[in-house]
């Protein structure tokens, strides 16, 4: 079972981005740059390939400073502190120092590859807090988790690509809140149900939030090219 945090991002992603172009227009593929797409694939997967190593060295680096076994408390407060900041935030403020600080591309290109980026970083990085931060596993942390997670980086996603409408003045500058708020949603909640989990009175509250969450993120995206029109 522990092969299934190893796989299931990259699956799950993959269904995604499948998904996805399957609900591309037939006119918007038509006038898609074969050449121009090769590149972008290209760019994303070599952009994995470096959240990979970025995950691996942030993992070395907690196992050799702060390697242990965490005894989750009843203290949602608590909880969520840690998993907020060691689990969700930091992999994601490491990923965007290095793509937007540090590389030298356009802002088009690190809209466009921030995702994979952040999507390489969590394939090895959330097996690896997983298995070395508990001493028993169960459903929720094999299985649940990784959907979370995946489910985050799909939602970064959508509010990157409204960004990138925004920047390229496809949806009105006034509109910046939306995707903002977006990406705050997209870092806390995982880490709220992952907390919610070990408070036993919360665990319903925690199955409908998440089922919210992962469901809502799915209509956004079905809807995305839809809601941007309107804010045009």
């Amino acid at each position: 079972m522990y092969l299934f945090l190893f796989f299931a991002l990259p699956l799950f992603y993959y269904i995604f981005a499948t998904l996805k172009s399957s609900l591309v227009q037939k006119d918007e593929i038509e006038n898609i740059d074969e050449a121009q797409t090769k590149k972008a694939k290209f760019s994303k997967a070599f952009m994995i390939f470096i959240g990979l190593i970025l995950g691996v060295i942030y993992a070395l680096v907690d196992f050799f400073t702060a390697f242990a076994y965490r005894n989750p408390t009843y203290n949602i407060g608590t909880n969520f502190t840690y998993y907020f900041l060691s689990t969700t935030l930091m992999p994601v403020i490491i990923s965007a120092v290095i793509l937007f600080l540090l590389s030298k591309d356009n802002w088009q290109f690190k809209f466009q590859n921030f995702t994979p980026l952040i999507l390489g970083f969590f394939v090895l990085f959330l097996p690896y807090e997983t298995i070395s931060k508990n001493d028993t596993f169960d459903f929720f942390l094999l299985f649940i988790v990784p959907i979370l997670y995946t489910t985050m980086i799909i939602l970064m996603d959508y509010n990157f690509e409204f960004i990138q409408a925004i920047y390229e003045k496809s949806v009105k500058a006034k509109h910046l809140y939306i995707p903002i708020l977006g990406i705050l949603l997209a870092l806390i909640i995982p880490s709220l149900i992952y907390s919610m989990y070990y408070t036993q009175m919360l665990v319903p509250l925690a199955i409908i939030l998440g089922i919210v969450f992962v469901g809502g993120t799915i209509t956004l995206e079905i809807f995305s090219k839809k809601i941007q029109s309107k804010l045009k």
